[in-house]
This record gives C-alpha cells, structure tokens and sequence, in this order.
C-alpha cells in the first residue's frame, strides 16, 4: 500500500462567484483547486469561471467541476489561470495552508 502526498490546504470561508452571477462560499483551497458550498447543481466535466479575493486581490481561474454533491456542493479543479492568479493562490496556501493527510492507496 502507497502513501499518496497531498497538497497543503486553506480551510477557509471565502465568498466565491460561479460565472460572475452565482454566490457561492469556498470552503477548502489549495494550488489545484477547491470546494465550493452551494445550493446550484452543476455538471461534472464542465468548466466554470471562479472569481474570489485573497487578501483582498482578486484571483480568476477557469476550473473543471470534478465532483457535484447536488444541494451542497462541489468540488472544482482550477484549469486556467488568469493575471497572475496562480501566483497569488500559491503565495496564500503557502503562509497559511497545512499539510492535507497523506491518502494510502492500495
């Protein structure tokens, strides 16, 4: 059995727009992605547009629903970053996030 590393992650609780009309509230980031709580139901496999402030700079990213729980949430993959985006997700994982727990995979 393998131990599979995992990236560090925020917990936090961010007001997170879906394609600039739908509030929803980000629960969970890290440089890959995050999860989403909202009431909205979307599709797996389609992309979105995440936009949500991080010290008060905004950060846009296109991400890739990867999994919907309808009535509570999703969990996206960030896919494509817009101005410097990246840079500032990476820069506040790294001062406030903590290691996520190593997954064994058999």
């Amino acid at each position: 059995m393998a131990l599979v590393e995992r990236k560090k992650r925020v917990h936090l609780s961010a007001d997170v727009y879906i394609n600039r009309t739908v509030r929803a509230e980000g629960l969970d980031l890290s440089e890959d992605g995050m999860y989403l709580y909202t009431r909205h139901q979307y599709l797996e496999g389609v992309i979105v547009e995440v936009s949500f402030k991080l010290n008060d700079e905004p950060v846009d990213v296109a991400a890739k629903v990867m999994h919907s729980q309808p009535g509570i949430g999703l969990g996206v993959r960030f896919e494509v970053f817009k101005d410097g985006s990246l840079d500032k997700i990476k820069s506040f994982v790294n001062k406030y996030g903590a290691p996520a727990p190593e997954l064994k995979q058999s």
